[in-house]
């Protein structure tokens, strides 16, 4: 329990350490950082399941781990970017956590939702709207499409992630691929 609550402590502070060091960095680099980081913090708990490790499938469970990680890259990169261009941090955080509207109208285009969460989905999209509206000289800024763009792809990393626990394998396997992963297509770029 107390890994759940420092983890969620931690998770909680990148936003705000993104914004003051990512001044300086280029988010590219600096969300490498950020995925080095974790997945060495995770590496112990996966070599305490190495078990688990060596019965992943190449093919089927594996795909699932590197669609995932690659979606991660996209996501994280995204994400520091927001911060990057000068976007208020509550602003960015507010964004990244309509994460549970995509997913809510992800299930509704699949026909397993319902009107009570396209509703649902609708309130946080005209929260959204509100936040993001055009300035005092009708200006947009096109910042904002990265954190409503990092929302989405971390609607499919969960997507991606729910599948892969539902083939079998554990939660911590799962993040520490998905990080791992994600790290190495931050490398690729």
């Amino acid at each position: 329990m107390i890994y759940l609550v420092l983890s969620s402590f931690l998770f909680g502070l990148s936003n705000p350490l993104a914004a003051l060091l990512v001044e300086d960095a280029d988010a590219l680099i600096f969300a490498f950082h950020f995925l080095l980081m974790l997945t060495l913090i995770q590496l112990p708990f996966v070599l305490g399941r190495m078990k688990e490790v060596k019965k992943l499938k190449m093919k089927g469970e594996f795909d699932l781990l590197i669609i995932s990680g690659l979606i991660g890259t996209f996501l994280y990169w995204c994400e520091f970017s927001s911060l990057q261009v000068g976007l208020p941090i509550s602003h960015v955080t507010f964004l990244l956590l309509t994460v549970p509207a995509w997913t809510l109208l992800w299930e509704w285009l699949r026909g397993r939702g319902t009107k009570t969460n396209l509703n649902k989905w609708a309130i946080a999209l005209l929260g959204s709207v509100i936040l993001i509206s055009p300035n005092e000289s009708g200006q947009f800024s096109m910042g904002y499409l990265l954190p409503i763009f990092t929302s989405l792809l971390t609607a499919m990393w969960l997507i991606y992630s729910k599948k892969a626990q539902e083939a079998g394998i554990h939660p911590i396997v799962c993040s520490f691929f998905n990080d791992l992963f994600s790290l190495i297509g931050v490398l690729g770029f």
